[in-house]
């Protein structure tokens, strides 16, 4: 079961699931269906009014019409069904295919309660894969999950901090998907976003005016977000955004050095990015983060989160005078 719909993590899902059948081992991905604006709007209505109603699901009237959303999931590949509600469509299939175990990586809250729920009632073992800071509130909203993974170290010391104990499973990643030949001309931001690091990319993009900047999207920005890039777009006229891309050797065609001033929002994932782009062999500069430093290794050069930016500057100008 994946949350997402596009991204580092359904795109990792994807890759692993490949690899599987050569284990002996079949498995279905239900992954989420990108949902109008309206209808997003409604589900969130009506997830807000079952939690003002209260009760257990079965006395709840709204809470019932919410698990009907999304069951009938859509087939989008050979083992692979989207819905705009993976835990309903979770639901379906535990009653259709009895799996040994299902494994749950980046759903909200309201999807882990429901997945967790029906998977304790089914008999089936549940496990909770860690692929972002974020979701660590879920292993104390329901049922404990029978088994923790996460993909980086971080995470596993995240966890370990509130008394859960995970196992280390890096995301699979096919890098012959991504290798390319850089014109490394470019300094790259993936998702450039207020987590992943924009404020401090803008204001080196000011600072660096003879330096090329791309913001790349990686999720879908939101109307706002999107608005936020544009303005700086707009200002600066060394930046240029690119929208969504399917394919990710795409990304890095013209990169030099790839940007990761992330956030403590950030502290613990640890990105697919950085691994691509040093199997491109483009270099890191981010911030010294639990995840990034996990990923980077030697490949890069990670600054305290409270460097001052011309410390950022002369580390980003150093990449881009040395020889290619």
């Amino acid at each position: 079961m994946n949350g997402t719909y596009e991204g580092g993590s359904i795109l990792s899902t994807r890759e692993l699931l490949t690899r599987l059948p050569g284990h002996g081992v079949e498995s279905r991905l239900i992954s989420a269906q990108k949902e109008t604006a309206v209808a997003a709007y409604l589900r969130r209505r009506m997830t807000n009014l079952a939690v003002k109603l209260g009760g257990p699901e079965p006395d709840n009237i709204v809470a019932r019409a919410n698990r009907l959303w999304g069951r009938k999931a859509t087939k989008v590949a050979a083992a692979e069904w989207s819905s705009t509600a993976v835990e309903n469509a979770a639901a379906t299939v535990l009653g259709d295919w009895k799996p040994d175990v299902v494994v749950v990586s980046s759903v909200d809250r309201v999807a882990w309660r429901r997945i967790r729920r029906d998977t304790a009632k089914a008999g089936v073992k549940c496990v909770l894969y860690l692929r972002e800071e974020a979701l660590l509130p879920h292993l104390n909203l329901t049922t404990p999950p029978d088994l923790v993974l996460a993909n980086s170290r971080g995470l596993v010391d995240s966890c370990s901090a509130l008394g859960w104990e995970a196992f280390l499973v890096p995301s699979v990643i096919d890098l012959s998907a991504c290798e390319v030949e850089s014109e490394r001309t470019k300094a790259l931001l993936i998702n450039p976003t207020r987590a992943y690091g924009l404020e401090r990319a803008v204001e080196l993009a000011e600072a660096c005016p003879d330096i090329g900047f791309v913001f790349q999207e990686s999720t879908r920005l939101t109307t706002y977000e999107l608005g936020v890039v544009t303005l700086a777009c707009e200002r600066f006229s060394n930046i240029e955004f690119r929208e969504f891309c399917t394919d990710p050797a795409d990304i890095y065609r013209d990169a030099r050095v790839l940007l990761a001033p992330y956030t403590d929002f950030l502290e613990s994932n640890r990105p697919r990015s950085v691994l691509e782009a040093q199997w491109n062999g483009i270099p890191v500069i981010g911030t010294s983060r639990a995840g990034l430093r996990d990923a980077t290794g030697a490949g890069g050069v990670l600054l305290a989160p409270c460097e001052v930016l011309e410390q950022w500057c002369r580390v980003l100008e150093g990449v881009f005078s040395e020889s290619s």
